[in-house]
């Protein structure tokens, strides 16, 4: 089973898709999924709920299945804030638009919250949405 676990619509018809973490433990059985994409959808969290949730969604893979987490980054959202690289107008677009935002974190809070569940095979930021994508495996 391959999955995608966002608030966003997802067209690929060969991902099961799940927009909350309710109906994505009732229809995902523990170690089932080969891979799960978590695309935008911790910032759709209570921060507070991110440390518990994280580990529950990586119980649902395989040995060897992959998480691929795709989410704003807070630092980066500062950071061009801050330096001023991007007008207001445009970050807001980039951030805000087509986006439910519960909480901001960064790739470190991700990073803590799966350390015992799998291993940290890539990362990545894309500066120019100021986001993150982790990849990861879960193994014994």
């Amino acid at each position: 089973m391959i999955v995608y676990l966002s608030p966003f619509e997802n067209s690929d018809e060969n991902y099961s898709t799940f927009n909350n973490i309710a109906t994505f433990l009732r229809g995902v059985l523990d170690s089932e999924a080969t891979q799960i994409v978590c695309d935008g959808f911790f910032s759709s969290v209570d921060y507070t709920d991110l440390q518990s949730v994280l580990p529950m969604i990586c119980k649902k893979l395989r040995l060897d299945g992959e998480l691929i987490v795709k989410d704003l980054d807070a630092s980066l959202v500062a950071h061009q804030i801050f330096k001023n690289e991007v007008p207001l107008k445009e970050m807001n677009e980039k951030v805000i638009k087509s986006r439910t935002i519960k909480c901001l974190m960064s790739s470190d809070d991700v990073e803590r919250a799966i350390a015992g569940s799998v291993q940290i095979t890539a990362k990545h930021f894309d500066d120019s949405m100021c986001e993150f994508i982790i990849r990861a495996k879960r193994s014994r």
